[in-house]
């Protein structure tokens, strides 16, 4: 993928096509801002006289769950491969593109995981790992980010924001954890295509 997530309050321009795409479009094929995937993708209703800003879709994408046991969301190259789910977008910008960085350094980053485990009384519920999307090398714990949102396709009012500051960074897993005590074990849904539309803040 080479199209890159950017700030809310970015000046860079955003496209209809690029939203289209965010949502699990074509690139190129006709698109309307009163589709539900595309309200969805802006965390709005579906509904066709929904006034739309394009700046609202700003570093906003849409995942497609996997499942496994346990763990339900996104894997990139699960188990030797394949992907566990699906991600629309995965890379943030650096610095210089107008958007996410990694640290205090210009480096590009790539989400590799964002899973839920589902498992009753796990103490682990969430994970979330970006590595630098150049060398695949593993990142460490300044990711210049604050808050991962997340919402399901119903907008029945089910927002879940997931600070940074309240995750624990794991250094061998080099990845961010939450706890049981951060929030729902099952926003990510407990089976294999469920769409989940995601915000980093």
């Amino acid at each position: 993928m080479t199209l890159k997530l950017r700030q809310e309050t970015s000046t860079a321009a955003i496209t209809a096509d690029d939203i289209h795409v965010r949502t699990g479009g074509t690139s190129g094929t006709e698109m309307s801002l009163g589709d539900n995937d595309i309200a969805n993708l802006g965390f709005e209703t579906g509904s066709d006289t929904t006034e739309k800003n394009f700046k609202q879709f700003h570093n906003k994408w849409k995942m497609v769950t996997g499942d496994y046991f346990n763990t339900t969301g996104y894997v990139e190259n699960f188990q030797g491969g394949t992907n566990l789910g699906s991600m629309t977008e995965n890379i943030m910008a650096s610095v210089n593109d107008g958007g996410w960085y990694l640290g205090t350094s210009s480096t590009e980053g790539r989400i590799t995981e964002l899973t839920a485990n589902t498992t009753s009384g796990a103490s682990t519920i969430m994970n979330f790992k970006i590595i630098n999307n150049a060398t695949d090398a593993a990142l460490g714990s300044t990711q210049g980010w604050s808050i991962l949102t997340i919402r399901t396709n119903n907008l029945g009012g089910d927002v879940l924001r997931k600070k940074a500051s309240y995750a624990s960074f794991n250094s061998s897993g080099r990845m961010y954890q939450w706890s049981s005590s951060a929030g729902s074990q099952t926003v990510l849904g407990t089976t294999s295509g469920l769409s989940r539309y995601l915000q980093l803040d």
